[in-house]
């Protein structure tokens, strides 16, 4: 087709028709024109009909016709994909435990959010999933065999990341929580403090008849760890945890606490000494330069002379910089760090009896563990920030070694 302007008379010239429009032309050229256009549409609503109905055939033959999903890969065109689980996606690895997460009933979309991207699941610009985002990914039936195409539900072929059960159960506390008719319960273990020591999956909580009982979220289907355990039994286990780590000798607690504080004064005092002694090697040096400097404007040393020296000299202050950065690095009071961890360590049973409430006793077990796998209804904590130390020496009473390890310890 080619259209030509004329200011009195433009014409449309439809080589293939041998058609020839303007505002002259007749009758029979407008009809042909006209029937011209009617096929098109014709051909047009067909394909789009015939594509839609290619679509509802895969739909119904179980392969989602739709675009990406997180956690998936495709193969295949439009109306042929197949999905597959992309194994090497955060989003595959991440997915699953938010919705153990939340149907666990202790977490919510933003705290979800942020335990996720503490764990590295980022968005594409490298910020949490926002809750908008993970409300969509909890509402999503994709994640277990199914999935919605124009409004209807189908079974699908692909592969699931969670159980229908638990896909259902998400859906109810979420349409639960929208309408404000359910109320979460907090339970004292529901930060994800607590997981299987089978499995490694999160132990999650439920209320019944008053008492809050923990177990295994049970994703992983050969886990074997199937008993409840109330919340009570937890506690008096955290109690005998925390009273292991306490020195019931008066003689041997007050030696241990002597020995650290000495022994902090004792690095405080070398610490301080050596920076003192590189100050006057930097001086040293920094004079030499200056000379250096002197003399080659006085013309007493050649050029080559010079940039050689200067260069040796400039390598030795770079080398003392360094080294005094490692020292006031090294001087941040890891000792003193360490008799403030031993000192809690002692007070911990104490400490976490008089807090009343749940928050301050998680406040307190986060900063103690890093995790407690729960086994057999058996507790096995992993401590952090230093009170590994302080464990090991308590179980093996071999506290002689406390100084030395607080030292070095990273």
């Amino acid at each position: 087709m080619i259209g030509y302007m004329d200011n009195s008379n433009p014409t449309i010239h439809c080589v293939k028709q041998g058609l020839d429009l303007h505002k002259d032309s007749k009758s029979h050229e407008k009809f042909q024109w006209d029937i011209y256009v009617a096929l098109a549409s014709q051909y047009s609503n067909n394909l789009s009909e015939e594509t839609k109905k290619g679509l509802y055939e895969k739909a119904a033959q179980g392969h989602y016709p739709g675009n990406q999903k997180r956690g998936y890969r495709t193969i295949g065109d439009i109306g042929h994909k197949i999905w597959f689980v992309d194994s090497d996606s955060q989003d595959a690895k991440f997915i699953p435990i938010a919705f153990e997460l939340y149907d666990s009933g202790n977490f919510t979309l933003k705290t979800i959010s942020q335990k996720m991207f503490e764990q590295g699941w980022k968005s594409s610009v490298g910020k949490p999933i926002s809750t908008s985002e993970m409300h969509n990914i909890l509402r999503d039936c994709f994640y277990c065999g199914q999935f919605i195409w124009h409004d209807k539900k189908y079974e699908g072929k692909h592969t699931s990341l969670i159980s229908k059960e638990m896909f259902y159960r998400v859906q109810d506390r979420l349409s639960r929580k929208l309408t404000g008719k359910y109320r979460k319960h907090t339970f004292l273990f529901n930060d994800g403090l607590l997981i299987c020591g089978e499995c490694g999956r999160y132990v999650t909580a439920e209320l019944q008849r008053g008492h809050s009982y923990y177990h295994c979220t049970k994703h992983a289907n050969n886990c074997s760890q199937k008993k409840y355990m109330r919340e009570e039994k937890i506690e008096e286990q955290i109690l005998q945890i925390l009273n292991s780590l306490v020195i019931d000798n008066p003689k041997l607690l007050e030696w241990v606490r002597k020995a650290l504080k000495e022994n902090h004064t004792s690095e405080t005092d070398y610490h301080m000494t050596t920076l003192k002694e590189l100050e006057e090697q930097l001086l040293q040096v920094s004079k030499r330069l200056n000379t250096l400097y002197d003399d080659r404007v006085d013309g007493i040393i050649n050029k080559e002379f010079y940039e050689e020296k200067r260069q040796q000299y400039e390598e030795q202050q770079q080398a003392i910089l360094d080294a005094k950065e490692n020292h006031v690095k090294a001087n941040i009071d890891y000792m003193q760090l360490g008799i403030n961890l031993f000192e809690l360590s002692q007070k911990g049973p104490g400490l976490y009896s008089e807090r009343a409430l749940p928050e301050e006793k998680r406040e307190l077990l986060n900063f103690l563990f890093l995790n407690i796998k729960l086994k057999d209804e058996k507790l096995i904590p992993t401590f952090q920030n230093g009170f590994e130390v302080i464990a090991r020496h308590a179980k093996d009473q071999s506290w002689l070694g406390v100084v030395d390890d607080f030292r070095t310890f990273d």
